[in-house]
């Protein structure tokens, strides 16, 4: 059974994985969800106008909430590789931004 009703996202497989210095094959069993928060926290502090660099090493916190891991169920490939278990767990999030942008603050 299919629901009529849904939010959905076009082009979330459109991710450019070497600018976030993360390999073509864990991206493929990445979370859109991780990926969306690497591209919205980027794209955050750009329309903010602050550059990244100037939070490299600071004391600035990341935090997060995820609600599902839908994605998780949707691969065929589901817990058979290292970068499944973390492109699917929801404690990475937060800290997968920080460890991007060397943010030493809670996350």
């Amino acid at each position: 059974d299919s629901v009529p009703w849904g939010g959905f996202i076009d082009n979330v497989d459109q991710f450019d994985p070497a600018f976030f210095g993360i390999s073509p094959r864990e991206a493929e069993t990445m979370d859109p969800q991780q990926r969306l928060l690497l591209e919205v926290g980027w794209e955050a502090l750009e329309d903010a106008g602050i550059a990244p660099d100037t939070l490299t090493g600071g004391r600035t916190g990341v935090f997060v909430g995820i609600s599902t891991h839908d994605y998780a169920e949707y691969l065929p490939t589901a817990g058979s590789n290292l970068h499944f278990e973390t492109g699917n767990a929801f404690s990475i999030a937060a800290s997968r931004l920080s460890y991007l942008l060397d943010l030493r603050g809670p996350s």
